[in-house]
């Protein structure tokens, strides 16, 4: 009876840490989408003038976003030009 009673307590918290491991993938594509998004200019979370730069570095930065969220290595040269 007390075996029966431990295996139901660890399936419940197996269950709880599954949800919890679900609730942040959602999460953390909800949020690269944003990002995304933010790159192309569909929504606005930078200043303007971040996104008034030439095409191509607005183009490497959506590439280097999405290499993180595949878990690529691959960094653009990202510098500050004005």
């Amino acid at each position: 009876m007390l075996t029966l009673l431990r295996d139901q307590q660890c399936v419940a918290h197996e269950q709880h840490l599954e949800w919890i491991v679900i609730a942040l993938i959602v999460l953390t594509i909800a949020l690269g989408m944003i990002q995304i998004a933010s790159l192309l200019g569909v929504i606005r979370l930078q200043p303007k003038s971040v996104h008034s730069a030439r095409p191509g570095r607005v183009l490497a930065h959506m590439l280097h976003s999405l290499s993180l969220l595949l878990g690529w290595q691959w960094s653009p040269e990202l510098d500050d030009e004005a």
